[in-house]
């Protein structure tokens, strides 16, 4: 993969080589991807990491976790996420999983939130805990090497030639947190809120995140620098497919979510429950989250395509709470 990520060159590439082989098609012809998605078989952090491909799952994790993200380079799947093997809210531990193997990442982590490859270098955005044992430190983990980005978190990290992006959030208190975006470790404060998608595209940084407390937030799209309101709720994911701008989120609060898909600041509904992610490739959209079931107390995990949901299937022990399960992460490569 070049250091510069660009899905549309994956596309060429893949059409290049189909036609190499005797194969000729054309861009509007189907060809075969994979669909990579992660997420847990419990609600928030009380299930096990669970990976589907394909709608197939795989369960990698034996104890509770929690699934960010997933990247897919060559032939190589990579997963952050966490653990708790204490099973305590104070013992989280960062992961990176490559292939199914995970790898503990430097430092007192307690969660790895964003997973990035470019240019054979793995970068990960997270947070661990500070000297005081009680505050958070952003950070990024370059191939495993540790960087404090300074109090706050990581939430996700996006490559574009050399420069390092990492959105996230300083401060502690839910009500007194600042969007943020470090770039190469340089701090840009994007005002009240938090940070939780970056993407790039052509030179343009796009941030998604919210700004307000928790019960009240605003899903926001900042597009460098500049915010955009997409009304009530709180704003995932971010992904940009030529003129076309995507943000996965909800509406509403955490108690009465309805998932959402924006194209271009225009709401499309996905059904009671959140996305957590949006991917485009070859004019597809795919969004990974759940919705929520009618007892209120359990969800769906959901894979939706141009809009069209699929619920993806549970280990069959059902380990989470009354085999419930969230997709939180969706990555789209081509079939090698």
């Amino acid at each position: 993969m070049k250091t510069i990520f660009n899905y549309r060159k994956i596309l060429i590439f893949a059409l290049l080589c189909f036609t190499v082989f005797g194969t000729p098609i054309t861009e509007s012809s189907e060809f075969p991807v994979d669909v990579y998605v992660g997420g847990t078989d419990g609600r928030g952090e009380m299930g096990r990491v669970i990976f589907w491909k394909n709608g197939i799952q795989t369960q990698i994790g034996t104890m509770q976790g929690y699934v960010s993200s997933v990247f897919v380079s060559g032939n190589d799947i990579y997963i952050a996420g966490s653990e708790n093997p204490y099973g305590s809210s104070s013992g989280n531990v960062a992961r990176l999983w490559k292939n199914g193997v995970p790898q503990t990442l430097e430092g007192y982590g307690k969660f790895a939130s964003s997973v990035f490859v470019s240019g054979g270098d793995v970068y990960v955005a997270g947070n661990m805990w500070g000297d005081d044992g009680f505050t958070d430190n952003a950070i990024l983990w370059k191939n495993g090497i540790i960087q404090n980005l300074g109090m706050g978190a990581g939430r996700s990290v996006f490559v574009y030639g050399s420069d390092v992006y990492v959105a996230g959030f300083t401060g502690e208190d839910w009500n007194n947190r600042i969007a943020v975006l470090w770039k190469n470790g340089l701090v840009q404060n994007l005002g009240q809120g938090q940070a939780l998608s970056v993407f790039v595209y052509d030179s343009d940084v796009y941030i998604a995140g919210l700004t307000g407390n928790w019960d009240n937030s605003t899903a926001v799209l900042w597009k460098n620098g500049a915010a955009q309101n997409l009304g009530r709720g709180q704003a995932n994911s971010v992904f940009v497919d030529g003129s076309d701008v995507y943000v996965a989120g909800f509406t509403g609060n955490w108690d009465n979510s309805t998932a959402v898909l924006w194209k271009n600041g225009a709401a499309q509904n996905l059904g009671q429950g959140q996305a957590h992610s949006v991917f485009v490739y070859s004019g597809d959209v795919y969004v990974a989250g759940y919705i929520s079931r009618d007892d209120g107390f359990t969800d769906n995990a959901i894979l939706w395509k141009n809009g069209s949901p699929q619920t993806l299937r549970l280990p069959e022990d059902g380990w989470g709470e009354g085999r419930t399960g969230r997709a939180t992460s969706v990555f789209v490569a081509p079939r090698l």
